[in-house]
């Protein structure tokens, strides 16, 4: 697979994930629960999966703004759960994801480590 392959992947994988802990985080109805729920677990995965793909086509190892990256990722990937179990807590929730997404892309651009 090429770099510009799992570069796609994975950029269209991020912006579901995030659109998902924004959609839990906005509407958290129990109708909709079980469907937001596997569109990120999905979406999480094959984010995981294309980022690991992307450092080892680019010959990258995983160096360490890569594992700041691994814990947003943690991060985004469970605020979805906690959005239906504290709805009342949206605007925290919202902040948190906003600075997970900026520290994210602080990392993939400057590369401080």
């Amino acid at each position: 697979m090429s770099y510009n392959f799992y570069h796609v992947i994975h950029l269209v994988s991020v912006f579901v994930l995030v659109g998902s802990a924004i959609w839990a985080i906005s509407n958290p109805s129990k109708a909709e629960r079980k469907k937001v729920l596997m569109v990120s677990g999905i979406s999480s995965l094959v984010t995981l999966i294309a980022a690991f793909g992307l450092l080892h086509v680019a010959g990258l190892g995983v160096p360490k703004w890569a594992i700041v990256k691994l814990a947003v990722w943690l991060g985004l990937s469970g605020i979805v759960g906690v959005a239906y179990r504290m709805p009342e807590q949206r605007k925290v929730l919202l902040f948190i994801v906003v600075g997970l997404v900026t520290i994210a892309i602080l990392m993939v651009s400057l590369k401080p480590f």
